[in-house]
């Protein structure tokens, strides 16, 4: 629902609509949607402002941090239906909000998040947490004053936890999973029994994400990790985090389930030989694989990268991007292993030239995004984009001095194909005017992002 005006009117019809309707028609809108709505209308805040259902998901995602009176106005019209609390930049937020947090039973609370929440005191943050986390299943906690006794104790208040992100955190070790307390919880009764019996849990963690904190970069917080949650782990996002070792990769080989890994910014570390044998046990033995980022891993090989995907059939998202001795051939192989493959990254792969792309785009007609800057592709590749892709969305070609005017006229060609693009992406392409790019931005969708610039 979008008004361009302000409803001032008190005879507009729809400031004249039952309470109930318009709850009906609100409770599909964004909690940002909502807010605006309601700034629109005195009769809509004071009718629906205290109506609980519409601050079920509390979202401040705005470009300036929310004022600390603003989320606890929030959570108090929540009441008990909260069921998720995001906030993007929660500079601001203080003890209080905690308190109102806690004070009211939040039975279906499910997700919290909170990032730069450096303010916030580790006890008030642990209680508030430790209060509901029953019910809790989503967790983000980015640049928070964490240490290894407040993760254990949050672990062990939320048995239903199955994503973490505890990323640009400093004062964590392996010891914050040591000594978690499982959560007893009661098994249904059986008919024979008497009393039903109750059984500890660890939380099922599927989703570990532990980005750019590499002062508290361990391996032994990687290795008690793959060894608690070996049976659950499906996503491991261990970007900019510090150091790759074969041993660590070898522990990884534990959790069979695994079908995201996130490597990006890292450096592999040790003997070749150890790291390659481990990347091929992990292809081996994690089969599931469907979104690999191994972009900028300093030292990784061709021969690696193929051991790790050599028996992944379901991979969809694949970043390569710097990984320098990738070639043609590699490609090739690739294309036939990853048919359902709708991402790849590949800038920054000079020996990658239009033969092997050719062959992701023959055998991979679902890709609907595709970087190729700075590698060695031409005017064919474009021809080959329009021939075999029919759902691509994001192409990016910057610095590819092999692409011309003649192949983005190509591309002018199909505006059936140019229509498609939601961006495309031109910077420092050497050999295309700016005449061309205003030709080709003619044909894209209005809502569409052309980035062309020239530095020479």
């Amino acid at each position: 629902m979008s008004l361009n005006h302000r409803c001032s009117s008190p005879s507009d019809p729809v400031l004249t609509l039952p309470v109930d309707v318009l709850v009906s028609i609100f409770k599909y809108l964004k909690f940002r949607e909502v807010v605006r709505c309601l700034r629109v209308s005195k009769a809509w805040h004071t009718q629906l402002s205290l109506v609980p259902t519409l601050w079920e998901h509390l979202e401040f995602i705005g470009s300036s941090a929310p004022r600390n009176s603003c989320v606890s106005g929030a959570l108090r019209r929540a009441g008990p239906l909260l069921r998720s609390l995001s906030l993007l930049d929660a500079h601001y937020l203080n003890g209080g909000s905690l308190a109102i947090l806690c004070r009211i039973p939040r039975p279906h609370w499910t997700s919290l998040s909170l990032v730069t929440c450096r303010q916030l005191g580790v006890d008030s943050l642990v209680r508030a947490i430790q209060s509901h986390g029953h019910a809790l299943t989503r967790l983000q906690l980015n640049d928070a004053p964490l240490d290894d006794d407040s993760v254990r104790a949050i672990l062990s208040a939320c048995p239903r936890l199955t994503y973490l992100d505890i990323s640009d955190n400093t004062g964590l070790s392996r010891y914050m999973f040591q000594g978690i307390q499982p959560t007893p919880t009661v098994v249904k009764k059986q008919k024979s029994s008497v009393n039903a019996p109750t059984r500890s849990s660890y939380p099922p963690l599927e989703h570990f994400i532990f980005r750019s904190n590499q002062e508290c970069a361990s391996s032994g917080i990687w290795i008690a990790l793959c060894n608690q949650y070996s049976a659950t782990l499906r996503e491991l996002n261990w970007s900019g985090t510090g150091t790759v070792t074969g041993m660590m990769l070898h522990h990884l080989t534990l959790c069979e389930n695994l079908q995201s890994l996130n490597l990006n910014w890292c450096t592999l570390s040790g003997d070749e030989a150890d790291i390659t044998h481990a990347f091929v046990l992990l292809g081996e033995r994690c089969r599931q694989l469907e979104k690999v980022s191994l972009g900028n891993l300093t030292n990784i090989t061709e021969m690696q990268i193929s051991g790790l995907l050599s028996t992944t059939t379901e991979l969809s998202y694949l970043d390569l991007t710097n990984a320098h001795e990738v070639t043609d051939r590699f490609l090739r192989t690739l294309s036939v292993r990853v048919p359902l493959l709708t991402h790849l990254q590949l800038g920054g792969c000079f020996q990658c030239t239009d033969v092997g792309v050719s062959h992701i785009l023959k055998r991979c007609p679902g890709l609907r995004s595709l970087s190729l800057s700075k590698t060695a592709v031409t005017d064919i590749v474009l021809l080959r984009l329009v021939r075999y892709t029919k759902q691509l969305h994001t192409l990016v070609l910057d610095c590819c001095s092999g692409i011309t005017n003649a192949g983005i006229s190509s591309l002018v060609a199909h505006p059936e194909f140019v229509g498609r693009l939601r961006t495309l992406s031109m910077m420092n392409c050497i050999k295309i005017d700016y005449d061309m790019a205003s030709r080709i931005k003619e044909l894209l969708h209005p809502k569409a992002e052309l980035l062309y610039y020239f530095n020479g």
